[in-house]
Formats: structure tokens, C-alpha cells, sequence
């Protein structure tokens, strides 16, 4: 009989999961597999969830579970959900990285079998590693091959960059000009 767990995080939960009882439904292994690919996105991404992001779509930002039902990864490309833009850009993963990341969350949310395997993340990931490249001015920052300068440097620098003032906007509230 499969052992049957009451226990689970929203951010880690498979969207086929989410309108379940799971003290009442066996987990496949393509659930576990999503929150294998929330835990990686974010062990490389800086701490960031792959559902966080800033809403362009029409109402409130629906909940991290409800994108994920969705397939909207906010890396993916959807211009209703983009990256904040504190967050690393994707491009500092390599293709193939970024290619499993969109299977687990975009194709995953339609076709949970679809899914990277644990054996398909170790090997990209070895790959990966095999390859990094050492910073020469902050021997902390470790990227790969295919950025010719350190994206992490970029990414401090970006940061750091004083904010760009925002235009004074001006309108009439009766009669009088107000800002």
C-alpha cells in the first residue's frame, strides 16, 4: 500500500496536487519531481521562486499556486508575468538548464510527466559545474562559460546603480495645477 503524507508546502506542491485531499491521494513521482525543480531554480537563482514576479496582467497577481496550475513561469517569457527586476537574470544559466526549467514548469503544469528527472537535472547540473568559470575580481562569483563577464559582478553593479527619478507628473484637480 503506499504510505499517504498530510503534510506539504504551497510553494513546493505540484499544481495537480493543489485540489486534492493528500492525506487521501498518493503522490506520483512527477509531483515530487516539481518540487525538485522549485528547490534547484531557487538554490541557483539566489533564494527566488520561479512563480515570483511582477504582474502585468489584468487584476491582483494571482497566488504562486495559481500560476503554477497555469504554466506561468515568470522566466518563460509571459508578458503578463516578468522577473522583478532585483532578481538574476535567467540568462546566467546555460541553455540546457533553462530548457529543464521551462519543461518542469510550463510543459510540467499541462504534463506532469514531462517533468525533468532527478538523473536529467545531475547530469545538466554536473555539465554545468564542470564548466564554471572563476571571477577574477571576486573569486566568491562562479559562472558559466557562455557570458564573456561576470554576471554576478553586473548584477552588483545593476543594484547598486541609483535609481533613475521618475518623471513629475502634473494634472489639473480644479483648476489647479497639482503634482
Amino acid at each position: 500500500p503506499p504510505f499517504l503524507c498530510g503534510v506539504g508546502r504551497a510553494e513546493f506542491t505540484a499544481p495537480e496536487l493543489l485540489d486534492v485531499d493528500i492525506r487521501h491521494t498518493p503522490r506520483r513521482a512527477s509531483s515530487d519531481l516539481f518540487a525538485l525543480a522549485v528547490h534547484i531554480f531557487q538554490l541557483v537563482m539566489g533564494g527566488v521562486h520561479p512563480f515570483d514576479g511582477v504582474w502585468h496582467g489584468e487584476g491582483e497577481k494571482p497566488r504562486r499556486h495559481e500560476l503554477a496550475r497555469r504554466g506561468r513561469f515568470a522566466y518563460a517569457g509571459d508578458p503578463q508575468l516578468r522577473p522583478r527586476p532585483t532578481a538574476m537574470p535567467f540568462e546566467l544559466l546555460p541553455a540546457e538548464i533553462r530548457g529543464l526549467f521551462t519543461r518542469a514548469f510550463v510543459r510540467g503544469a499541462a504534463d506532469p510527466d514531462a517533468r525533468p528527472t532527478g538523473r536529467e537535472w545531475h547530469d545538466a547540473l554536473a555539465r554545468c559545474a564542470a564548466d564554471l568559470r572563476t571571477c577574477p575580481a571576486d573569486e566568491r562569483h562562479v559562472y558559466p562559460p557562455h557570458h564573456t563577464a561576470c554576471p554576478w559582478c553586473a548584477h552588483v553593479e545593476r543594484l547598486a546603480a541609483p535609481a533613475e527619478p521618475r518623471p513629475v507628473v502634473r494634472r489639473r484637480v480644479r483648476g489647479e495645477v497639482v503634482m
